[in-house]
């Protein structure tokens, strides 16, 4: 897991082949219609959304 800088300045995370953004509690997939989302709980990131892209 790695954060990079998106191209408006905000942190994205890189996660298993995935890039995510911060939306409040959770790290959505930044690919419009995907569903893909993780969530750290207990020091660890787990996705409990699956990808459609």
């Amino acid at each position: 897991m790695s954060i990079i800088k998106s191209g408006k300045g905000s942190d994205q995370r890189l996660l298993d082949g995935f890039r995510y953004r911060r939306d409040r509690l959770v790290w959505r997939c930044v690919k419009h219609d995907c569903k893909g989302r993780v969530r750290y709980d207990d020091n660890t990131y787990k996705m409990y959304r699956d990808h459609i892209c």
